[in-house]
């Protein structure tokens, strides 16, 4: 019997670090996660090639939309084109490949409900960090490493 009054006070001490110190949820970063999502269709409507005079990487050009009028309608996911256009309601897009799936869209609407938000730099590359080309940083120049991960660890 020694051992649970012990452990009791060890549990309850872990709760009440948890309670004081743990971290609330996290709330969704709207603006992210539709940088995210709308990476994909860059290609095709981006900063260099706008097809049907539509370009999803900038707020403002979102708001004033392509050929077919606004993409977006901050507030109203139901009357966005984008969500129509993704959900497959006339022309599906993306026209080719993979359609985008049920919790992309769900971001989508939930971003436009939020009032789409959009990230601090508008205009700039929005490919998430997984879906850049890989780059060899330059080695620093230390004496005596023997390997350049050695290099890297005494640079520091």
């Amino acid at each position: 019997m020694g051992g649970r009054p012990k452990s009791r006070i060890a549990a309850r001490a872990l709760v009440a670090c948890a309670l004081l110190f743990g971290r609330a949820p996290a709330q969704p970063d709207h603006a992210r996660e539709a940088a995210a999502i709308l990476a994909r269709c860059t290609p095709c409507h981006g900063e260099e090639r706008q097809r049907k005079g539509l370009r999803l990487d900038d707020r403002a050009a979102l708001l004033r939309g392509g050929r077919s009028g606004p993409a977006i309608v901050p507030g109203d996911p139901d009357g966005s084109l984008l969500v129509q256009r993704v959900a497959g309601v006339g022309k599906r897009m993306p026209p080719e490949g993979e359609p985008l799936g049920a919790r992309e869209i769900a971001a989508l609407r939930a971003w436009i409900v939020a009032g789409a938000p959009f990230p601090e730099t508008p205009g700039k590359d929005l490919r998430g960090f997984a879906d850049r080309p890989l780059r060899r940083p330059p080695v620093p120049a230390v004496e005596g490493a023997v390997h350049s991960i050695d290099a890297f660890v005494r640079a520091r």
